[in-house]
Order: C-alpha cells, then sequence, then structure tokens
C-alpha cells in the first residue's frame, strides 16, 4: 500500500504531524516544494492555506491533526469510511491501542496511563469515518481494565471484553521498523490487534468496581520483586497507588528503595 506524503511549510503542523505518525507508527514521507513527489506516495498532507497550490491528485488538510491523518488513511484506502472499525485494547501500566478497519491494521500505540489510554481511544471513534465501530478490551489487568471500561462508558462509547486466551497471536517481530519502533512493548501491540480481531467477546457493563482486592495488592508486589530483578518488594500502600494509577510501578520501586536505603542509614 501507498503511503502518507507530509508537505507543509508550516514547521509547527510539520512537526505535530511527524510526532503523531511517528507514535501511532503510521509510514510517511517528508516532502520537498522543490522536490519530485516519490511514486510511493498515494496521499499528501498539508495546511488549508498549502492545499490549494499543491498539484498532485489526493491532498487532504483541516486544523486536527489526528483527523488529518485518520482521513488520510481512508483516503489511500479509497474509502469514504469504515464499514466497521476495531479498536482493541491491551490493559495495563502500559496500555497497548490497535485500530483496524475493515481489515486492515491502521495505527498503533502504546498508552502510557489509564486516562491517556481513555483519551486516545475517545479520539479515535471521533476522527475515524465509520459506518460501525466496536471497542474491544482484553480481560487481564482486571483494576485497569475496569478503569478503563469506566472512563469509556462514562463517554458513552460501547466497550466489549474479550478472553485473551481465545485470541489468534498477531507478531509485530516479524516487522524490524515496527519492532524497533516499540522495542519491549512490542508484545502490548502483539495483543491489542489480537483483540481486536477476536470474535469471541461478552458485553461490559457500565460500571465495574476499581476497589483493589487483597489478591491484587499481592499480585502488584510479586511483579515488583520480578522487575527489581529481586533486590526489594513494595509496600501495600505503594502497591494500591500502582493499581489505582497514581504512580508507575518503576517510580514505586524507586519510591521503596529510597525509603529502605533512609531506614539502613539510621
Amino acid at each position: 500500500m501507498k503511503c502518507i506524503g507530509i508537505l507543509t511549510e508550516n514547521f509547527a503542523l510539520y512537526h505535530d504531524l511527524i510526532l503523531a505518525m511517528k507514535r501511532m507508527d503510521i509510514p510517511f514521507i517528508s516532502l520537498s516544494y522543490n522536490e519530485e513527489i516519490p511514486s510511493s506516495v498515494g496521499v499528501i498532507v498539508t495546511s488549508r492555506e498549502e492545499a490549494e497550490n499543491i498539484q498532485f491528485p489526493d491532498v487532504v488538510y483541516g486544523d486536527d491533526v489526528e483527523e488529518i491523518i485518520a482521513r488520510a488513511q481512508c483516503h489511500l484506502l479509497d474509502k469514504e469510511r469504515y464499514e466497521l472499525l476495531l479498536v482493541g485494547i491491551d490493559p495495563g501500566e502500559r496500555t497497548g491501542i490497535a485500530v483496524v478497519g475493515d481489515g486492515v491494521v491502521l495505527r498503533k500505540e502504546v498508552a502510557t496511563s489509564v486516562d491517556s489510554a481513555i483519551r486516545i481511544v475517545s479520539k479515535i471513534i471521533s476522527v475515524y469515518p465509520h459506518k460501525k465501530y466496536l471497542v474491544k478490551i482484553g480481560h487481564g489487568d482486571v483494576i485497569n481494565r475496569n478503569r478503563i471500561i469506566n472512563g469509556l462508558s462514562r463517554k458513552k462509547i460501547r466497550v466489549v471484553i474479550v478472553d485473551e486466551s481465545s485470541t489468534t497471536k498477531y507478531s509485530v517481530h516479524k516487522n524490524r521498523r515496527e519492532h524497533r519502533r516499540f522495542g519491549p512493548l512490542s508484545h502490548h501491540i502483539d495483543a491489542a490487534i489480537a483483540i481486536a480481531m477476536s470474535d469471541v467477546w461478552r458485553e461490559a457493563k457500565r460500571r465495574y468496581s476499581i476497589e483493589p482486592t487483597r489478591g491484587d495488592i499481592k499480585e502488584v508486589q510479586r511483579r515488583s520483586r520480578i522487575v527489581s530483578e529481586g533486590s526489594l518488594t513494595i509496600s501495600e500502600d505503594l502497591a494500591r497507588d500502582v493499581i489505582e494509577g497514581k504512580i508507575s510501578m518503576e517510580d514505586a520501586i524507586e519510591k521503596q528503595r529510597k525509603k529502605e536505603k533512609l531506614g539502613n542509614e539510621r
């Protein structure tokens, strides 16, 4: 498939487009007015002011960077809208998100917090033209899963839950560019794509509890030992903060390490 070309002298727009497409792992080519447009470019994105001066069959412009990119992707597939837009979510401390339009993987990214994941998914639903959509979330990491479902439900976004044991794994590791892009987080993208593609799901409730159980706290403490390579176990209070999204696992481990060091110095 051909790719998106960026052609603009608006530095702010150029900067924002590049950052967004890198974050979403969308292939693109940077173009210049004094160079020939490569045959691999299928659509050009630019500013509203520059659009009429660009001599190319397909030019997309607008005021919202994500909307510009979403419409450009639609044009590349010769579509006005997608019959079915799927969003796959692999919930966790780092949440994998994948967008699939009519069977084509359009966008992949990793959200660094639950709030960020909710914002990203809400934006996806609003900017990608579609007839129908379905947001699918993996059943694992129950607390973060429930927080994401609750947040999306408040925005009237329908969510279904996928049993990840029933999914067929999709591996981005076959693509070196994608593996370089996501590195050790690639498995979150693998899972998000598999979740989006899954046909086995159940409707989510409108509201779920996010009160961590004793088992949830113990599990986070166990993971802290793994992440810290066995050097420490975070406290129950820090584990609760990790579950509730107030702090990352890495920061919790660092706080525990400083606390233990301070205790040893006394």
